[in-house]
């Protein structure tokens, strides 16, 4: 799960650096999508990092390591390449490895939640990308415009299309 939130906080972090190019050329030229444009690109963002995690899960020995990177000195690690293996020697191992998991428990501490300057640039970067948004300019408002435009176009299209399909119809009776 920390894994799966430091990598999103990632994702999202380009996600919304891609969502602020495009915001900059839509004050440029006429792009009346930018704004599902810039949410495409942090859900295709998040959806990257939840494809990665689900082909890339972290495995067992993988937690071990992890595990291990708090002290234990490869105890965690040994026990668990050796789980499926019985012996005296590997139950001592075993019973050393629990008995260093139970007193140094406290030690133990993985952070859900990246560091604070990754999360605050994420934030920024998100409200950076909502403001540019917001903010009129000429090249949005002519966008709005070529819009509507054809959405008028349309319109009369579909209007042109039904007289010439009812003057089809006078004709064949």
């Amino acid at each position: 799960m920390a894994d799966f939130v430091t990598k999103s906080v990632f994702a999202l972090s380009i996600g919304a650096g891609a969502g602020i190019f495009i915001q900059a050329v839509a004050f440029l030229v006429p792009l009346y999508y930018a704004n599902i444009y810039t949410l495409l690109a942090l859900l295709l963002a998040e959806l990257s990092v939840f494809m990665v995690m689900l082909i890339r899960r972290t495995t067992m020995e993988q937690a071990a390591l992890r595990i291990d990177s708090f002290g234990f000195e490869e105890r965690i690690i040994t026990a668990y390449e050796h789980l499926d293996k019985e012996g005296a020697l590997i139950g001592f191992q075993r019973a050393d490895a629990m008995k260093q998991l139970r007193e140094h428990k406290d030690r133990i501490h993985i952070r859900l939640w990246p560091s604070l300057k990754k999360t605050a640039l994420l934030l920024l970067l998100l409200v950076f990308s909502l403001g540019l948004s917001l903010i009129p300019s000429p090249a949005k408002d002519r966008a709005g415009e070529l819009h509507s435009l054809k959405e008028e176009v349309r319109e009369k299209e579909d209007e042109i299309e039904k007289v010439i399909d009812t003057l089809e119809q006078l004709k064949q009776e």
